[in-house]
């Protein structure tokens, strides 16, 4: 198999279970990644994208704190930090538990 092409690439993984943002760090290492940084918090990540410049996003959709869309959207006209007004390679997902609707 074939190395990526950009192993050197920031990735950013978001999502509120940690058991997503484990499997995702760990599928992203044994694709070759290195810097990959994952959050559970969406604001955390937030104030980590006002310095960064990650070249990918994996998003979970439905998060308590902050819906994908709502992170994504650049809205000029908000009270959103500066960031929200750049654009970034996403990957927006979602998972559903038994019994939970999302």
């Amino acid at each position: 198999m074939d190395s990526p092409a950009h192993t050197d690439a920031e990735i950013l993984i978001i999502d509120d279970e940690p058991s997503v943002v484990r499997f995702l760090s760990r599928a992203f290492r044994s694709a070759g990644y290195s810097t990959i940084k994952g959050f559970n918090d969406p604001l955390a990540a937030s104030s980590y994208l006002d310095s960064a410049d990650p070249d990918l996003i994996t998003l979970d959709m439905c998060m308590p704190a902050l819906t994908a869309t709502v992170f994504l959207n650049p809205w000029p006209n908000s009270v959103l930090p500066t960031h929200f007004c750049r654009c970034w390679p996403s990957a927006l997902l979602t998972t559903s538990k038994p019994g939970r609707r999302r």
